[in-house]
């Protein structure tokens, strides 16, 4: 959004999707719950070293009568009663009709992650509440509402065979559990029962995106935001660095990657001096910029990795970014300082078989479609976009209105 005084306009900052999803967890946390809830986790897009995809069977079971945690489900294996699920995916799939507690069991080998300097287990999205143990020692629990979140696991995590167990609250009109209920959470459209009056569909939860182990080597950089400056032909960086207390030399290195990989436009050696919080910011000029347009889009790639003696001393950090700036002139969307004639749709984000996240490739599709018709826009209705969904928008040239009831 920007503001509008007299024909003028001034834009606001042009964040990147995975900041302006941020932003919106933070105004609907609730913050009321009764639940151990962590802080929101500034590491949105952190890139590994190393990273061990925990996709595939899991162990779960019901909890109808939220008794999981007093009998200490987390210290063993699964409980009795337990099946086999694939996830990532609605917990619906398995226990059709079920709303409530659902815990998670899965064992792992560590391999060579243990040797890293900082190890986490990183959860894509879940939906409502999720709490983990590793090896019997708590985590943390977080309010994810489809965004990212990761905990650490360097002190808790084996050379060898792991077990991960993780509890998941899908909150329910029905009855409140833990302090969640939906009603007073973000929940989007979804009920207990999708034929109750009003614009229904039906309720679902659980580890609905990938959870994998990422692993990483200090100086690693936990968060980068990317400010495009399209006026100025630049790119300003805000930077969260980890295992820094000092300046540093990084090598870094722009190219297009969006519709091909092109030759680098920008490759030099810069300082990065983190403060005592880890924060720096760095900016870099971006020669002949090719603006990303709804009509036209195109995406570059950023790199920085860093150096010690003209070596490797750390983890490669990695984000796309368009050269773009998206504000309202006389009433009207800009992009680029140009006025566009929005054609948008109501976008529910709801398919078949998995309901609220994409079965297969349809994520892409629906883009994909929306592009076919001549459509510049999606009104992303009742829930955060999955991240399948933004970086197709990104890729194919079409604007998200992010809304999350």
């Amino acid at each position: 959004m920007s503001t509008c005084t007299q024909g003028k306009h001034r834009p606001l900052p042009n964040y990147s999707s995975r900041c302006l999803l941020f932003v919106f967890a933070c105004l609907l946390c609730p913050g009321w719950s009764k639940a151990s809830i962590g802080p929101l986790d500034f590491t949105l897009n952190a890139t590994p070293a190393a990273s061990l995809d925990l996709s595939g069977e899991w162990q779960v079971a019901q909890d109808p009568t939220n008794t999981g945690k007093t009998s200490e489900w987390f210290r063993n294996g699964p409980v009795e009663g337990a099946v086999t699920a694939v996830v990532p995916n609605p917990i619906e799939l398995t226990f059709p009709g079920y709303d409530g507690v659902i815990w998670y069991w899965h064992s792992f080998d560590a391999g060579e992650l243990t040797a890293y300097d900082d190890v986490r287990i990183h959860f894509q999205g879940a939906d409502y509440y999720a709490e983990a143990w590793l090896n019997g020692k708590y985590l943390g629990g977080n309010e994810s509402a489809l965004l990212p979140f990761a905990f650490d696991v360097k002190k808790a995590i084996r050379t060898g065979m792991n077990q991960l167990v993780v509890r998941v609250v899908d909150a329910s009109y029905a009855k409140e559990i833990d302090g969640f209920q939906l009603g007073h959470v973000p929940g989007g459209r979804q009920h207990d029962n999708p034929m109750a009056r009003g614009f229904r569909h039906q309720n679902y939860g659980g580890l609905l995106l990938p959870v994998s182990v990422q692993a990483f080597r200090r100086p690693w950089i936990a968060d980068g935001f990317i400010r495009p400056n399209v006026k100025q032909g630049k790119i300003d960086l805000d930077l969260t660095v980890v295992g820094s207390g000092a300046p540093g030399e990084w090598n870094a290195v722009i190219y297009p990657v969006y519709p091909q990989k092109g030759e680098a436009v920008v490759q030099e050696t810069v300082q990065i001096s983190p403060d005592r919080d880890g924060h720096a910011r760095i900016s870099f000029e971006i020669p002949n910029p090719h603006l990303w347009q709804v009509w036209d889009s195109f995406l570059y790639q950023i790199e920085l990795t860093p150096k010690r003696e003209g070596r490797v001393a750390g983890t490669t950090w990695r984000d796309r970014f368009g050269m773009r700036e998206v504000s309202i002139l006389s009433g009207r969307i800009a992009i680029n300082g140009k006025p566009i004639l929005q054609r948008s749709y109501l976008y529910n984000q709801i398919w078949p078989i998995t309901l609220g996240v994409p079965f297969q490739d349809l994520a892409r599709r629906d883009i994909e479609l929306t592009r076919a018709t001549n459509a510049n826009m999606l009104r992303c209705f009742s829930k955060t976009p999955v991240p399948a969904t933004v970086e197709a928008a990104d890729e194919v040239g079409i604007l998200l209105q992010v809304e999350t009831l």
